[in-house]
């Protein structure tokens, strides 16, 4: 996935909204598979086609000052997540 303009936008509009509205957090719900772990535990043949919104996300999480919580999910096997 290569993050679109309107995607951008959107984490953009969701984090000024909150910051507006003194929110305590901001809560972000994604259905990706957006490759989070380290490089290390990801497959060599893995693209990294999450990069930007990835870098998006830390830059608006750091300006906005307080929690971010991101939940997404794709791949994830039930014995990964009982863990």
């Amino acid at each position: 996935m290569i993050t679109s303009a309107a995607d951008s936008a959107r984490l953009a509009q969701g984090f000024e909204l909150a910051r507006m509205g003194g929110d305590a957090a901001v809560f972000i719900a994604i259905q990706a598979d957006s490759f989070f772990e380290r490089a290390s535990r990801r497959s060599a043949n893995v693209a990294v086609g999450y990069a930007q919104f990835r870098q998006e996300l830390l830059a608006h999480t750091l300006a906005f000052g307080k929690p971010a919580i991101l939940i997404h999910g794709d791949t994830e096997t039930t014995a990964s997540i009982i863990r």
